[in-house]
């Protein structure tokens, strides 16, 4: 299901060039998802984003944390593909929360769970970052999270993973692992992970910046 170009939603984002946007990469996933598709999202700094770009019809099509606590996204798009076995199950998870629940993969190879997981890569905890400056709190140490190698972890773990780099390929193979979700219990999960430009987080909080 497209919004693009509808009346209160935006046209489609036309640069994917690297470092990408979020709302490239959710531009292609709404493109390419089925539309029976789950979503757990905890991509927390691009939920603005999100919201303008994914097109969600069905009853329980969305999963998101009611507070701010790290690490939801994996392990609750395991259990919401176990809860549904007849929806393909999609989990979009920022490379910050990945980094609190990242055993989850165990559990989905472990188990034989077919999710499919998203990682969205700008290398910080963006959100973090955000709550610092509203606290006025600096040389936080922490918060920056480069050259981790998430398709490596997932093969430790037994999960098949791979990396796509939409510099190198079209469209159609960049996006072409999400149609393919399975859902035979025997098949694994793939892991892509986009590389992010860091999104812009006072539009998506206003109302909670400071004031001078």
């Amino acid at each position: 299901m497209g919004y693009g170009g509808l009346k209160g939603f935006p046209h489609p984002a036309t640069d994917r060039t690297v470092p990408l946007s979020p709302e490239n990469v959710f531009d292609v996933l709404n493109e390419v998802k089925p539309d029976e598709a789950v979503i757990v999202n905890e991509s927390t700094s691009n939920t603005e984003s999100f919201w303008q770009r994914i097109g969600l019809d069905r009853a329980r099509s969305f999963y998101f944390p009611a507070a701010g606590a790290l690490g939801f996204g994996i392990p609750a798009a395991v259990g919401v593909q176990l809860a549904e076995p007849g929806r393909p199950v999609i989990g979009v998870i920022g490379d910050g929360s990945a980094n609190y629940g990242i055993t989850g993969l165990w559990s989905a190879a472990h188990y034989r769970v077919p999710a499919t997981f998203l990682i969205l890569r700008n290398d910080e905890y963006g959100a973090l970052k955000w709550f610092a400056g509203v606290l006025k709190a600096t040389g936080l140490p922490g918060m920056d999270l480069p050259g981790i190698d998430y398709c490596a972890i997932a093969q430790g773990y037994g999960v098949p993973a791979f990396a796509s780099h939409p510099a190198t390929n079209s469209l159609p193979p960049w996006g072409a692992p999400l149609p393919r979700i399975s859902r035979k219990p025997d098949d694994r999960l793939p892991i892509d992970h986009y590389s992010l430009a860091p999104p812009d987080l006072s539009r998506q909080y206003p109302a909670h910046l400071p004031k001078d």
